[in-house]
C-alpha cells in the first residue's frame, strides 16, 4: 500500500494500535474540550479564546470510514 497511515496507540491499553490509511479520512481537527455548563463539555478547535482558556489537554481528532469489509463510520481521538 502506497500513501500515508496514521497510527493509533490507545494510552488505557498501549497494545490496542491501529492503523488508518488518510485515504480514509473525511474530517480532522485539533480540538480541545470545554465547559459550557455543570459538568457538560464540548469539543472546540485548539485557535478559539475558549480552548486558550481550557484547561483540558489538546487532542488530535477525526472521522474516518473503514477502506476494507464493512463500510462503517468510525471515530477516534488521542491525546496531542
Amino acid at each position: 500500500m502506497r500513501g500515508w497511515l496514521i497510527f493509533v496507540q490507545y494510552t488505557g491499553d498501549p497494545s490496542n494500535m491501529t492503523w488508518f490509511p488518510m485515504q480514509s479520512f473525511h474530517v480532522s481537527a485539533a480540538v480541545k474540550a470545554v465547559t459550557t455548563g455543570v459538568g457538560n463539555l464540548r469539543f472546540v478547535a485548539i485557535d478559539l479564546p475558549e480552548a486558550e482558556q481550557s484547561n483540558h489537554p489538546p487532542m488530535f481528532a477525526f472521522i474516518g470510514r473503514r477502506t476494507k469489509g464493512v463500510k462503517v463510520w468510525s471515530s477516534s481521538a488521542s491525546d496531542v
